[in-house]
């Protein structure tokens, strides 16, 4: 930090006053016009104010990092105050700025970086799966059996179990589903969270018309159908889902992550995330979307919740689902799938899917909509060309955003959209994305970084269907040099671009720099998180300025 000195006062000559003859002045100042003294001696220069403690306040810092590296720069200290980055710079810089109060973390091998942001989580789900039956290892009727034996003393009124692949999904029997579960009700979720296999037990708490549909699917629901029964389930108590939430968001701060963008939830959640924040025990930020199916939505969309925002936990918007997935053969694509004769399921209209998008805004809240094939991509740009909308209205988010080829690609172009991919669904989907698409439809899949032309690019795991580790998108992205980016492009340029979408700098489109001024959403890691190998862990996050250390587990 510089500080200048004060510079001298000079006090000129006044014109003319050389010249006046002594009896003049004399008499000037027997007539009482001016004082000899105003001329002859000059005036004291002003004294220096004594400094307030505002004043004093802006030479302190509530918390000083002396670290090994700051990301971005050659500097070697920080300096926070209030919310805000006070100073980057050299131990020296900082040094001044300390106090008895101000929080000194010494780290010679640490690396202080931008906090890392989840885009796309599902922390309701992630919370009560806690308490699932474990079904990823089911392969049998009898292991589907001993996984629900395992979680029944966990259940309440109904027992969840998430994990079905799609071929057990589709094998199982309503007897077989049934036999297990017993008289307790059951929810078996697949492992895209998009599919599901229910007790008859449960069926019973349907209305009739949603049990025709249960027996017209032989009790195999997907998309909307599995979702509407999902809904109409009891809620978890608040005492029992609020210390489940909190040790999801516990882990969560494991990984680096300062913010997490929830999608599809429900204002139960957000009721047990305000009291986690009133109680100071929320360790990260959190930007929820609701939902739009929920009853809430249409609530939301009245202004019932305005004014109601804690300080870390904000509705941010509405969550639609236009399409399904491509392993169930529901992401809405152009063409038919390489194999078999359907082309997926689009939800809406055109002209739905644009009053949706018209009554958000009129609300002030974004939209976030799941589209995945390049049919559900493509009416999301259609739609939002159409609108006239405000300037000051929120970019629409285009989750997953999967399968997007050039045509789709050219129409996202100057549009006020967001694209928010999960980088490791590539790896998720390898086993089945080349049957679904084709080899030349695959070429156009999971483009992440190669869409920063058209569109913001954020990134997001989708946990809990992945385990948030945003290093491990970081790697997944840095790792490629989409063509898309220009031949200006370097690896240290795409590395910067990962590192930028998976931080509170916004999205691919900035950069990943510390500056004075923002608001103080930091990591400390042991060491270099990105070099080759690195095991790094967080010592420290900083959510808004607030420090919390990290504890291993």
């Amino acid at each position: 930090m510089t500080v200048q000195a004060r510079a001298s006062t000079v006090w000129p000559i006044r014109p003319g006053l050389a010249a006046l003859p002594l009896l003049s002045l004399v008499a000037l100042t027997v007539a009482g016009c001016v004082s000899v003294t105003r001329f002859l001696i000059p005036p004291e220069a002003p004294k220096p104010r004594a400094q307030t403690a505002a004043q004093a306040s802006q030479r302190t810092a509530d918390a000083v990092f002396l670290v090994g590296a700051v990301h971005g720069t050659t500097d070697r200290a920080l300096a926070i105050r209030g919310n805000v980055v006070h100073v980057v710079g050299t131990p020296a810089d900082v040094t001044p700025l300390r106090t008895a109060d101000t929080v000194v973390v010494k780290a010679p091998t640490g690396y202080l970086t931008l906090g890392l942001v989840d885009a796309h989580v599902h922390i309701e789900g992630a919370a009560m799966l806690r308490d699932a039956a474990d079904l990823r290892g089911v392969d049998s009727a009898p292991s589907l059996f001993k996984a629900i034996e395992k979680a029944r003393p966990l259940a309440d009124q109904w027992l969840w179990g998430f994990g079905l692949t799609q071929a057990q999904w589709a094998r199982l029997s309503q007897d077989q589903v049934d036999t297990a579960c017993g008289d307790l009700p059951c929810y078996l979720s697949r492992d895209d969270g998009h599919g599901a296999r229910i007790s008859s037990g449960l069926a019973a708490w349907m209305s009739e018309d949603m049990q025709d549909l249960f027996r017209a699917q032989a009790g195999k629901l997907e998309g909307e159908l599995a979702r509407r029964v999902w809904r109409a389930l009891p809620a978890t108590r608040p005492e029992r889902l609020s210390p489940l939430v909190r040790q999801v968001l516990d882990d969560l701060q494991q990984g680096g992550v300062v913010e997490v963008h929830a999608m599809g939830e429900s204002m139960a959640l957000v009721h047990v995330l305000r009291q986690l924040d009133r109680e100071g025990r929320l360790p990260v930020r959190i930007k929820v979307f609701i939902d739009a199916d929920r009853p809430e939505a249409g609530l939301l969309l009245e202004g019932a919740d305005k004014g109601k925002a804690s300080a870390k936990v904000q509705i941010a918007g509405l969550k639609l689902w236009l399409d399904g997935t491509l392993g169930a053969h529901t992401a809405a694509l152009q063409l038919p799938y390489a194999d078999t004769a359907s082309s997926g399921e689009l939800r809406y209209a055109d002209s739905e899917l644009r009053e949706r998008i018209r009554d958000a805004d009129a609300a002030g809240l974004q939209v976030a909509v799941h589209a995945i094939g390049d049919r559900a991509v493509a009416q999301v740009a259609r739609v939002v060309r159409s609108l006239n909308r405000s300037s000051k209205a929120a970019p629409v988010r285009i989750e997953h955003a999967q399968i997007v080829p050039p045509e789709v690609r050219e129409m996202l172009w100057g549009l006020p959209v967001e694209c928010s991919v999960q980088p490791r669904h590539a790896l998720q989907d390898a086993p089945f994305a080349k049957i679904r698409l084709g080899a030349e439809r695959l070429a156009w899949a999971y483009p992440a970084l190669a869409l920063v032309p058209v569109c913001p690019v954020r990134a997001g795991s989708d946990f809990p269907i992945a385990a948030s580790d945003p290093l491990a998108d970081w790697r997944l992205m840095a790792a490629t040099n989409p063509v898309e980016l220009g031949a200006e492009a370097t690896a240290g340029t795409v590395r910067e671009k990962a590192l930028a979408a998976l931080t509170s700098a916004g999205s691919a489109r900035h950069d990943a720099v510390i500056r004075i001024g923002d608001v103080a959403d930091l990591v400390l890691w042991d060491k270099d998180p990105f070099a080759q190998g690195s095991q790094a862990r967080p010592l420290y996050v900083v959510v808004g300025g607030a420090l919390q250390q990290v504890i291993a587990r």
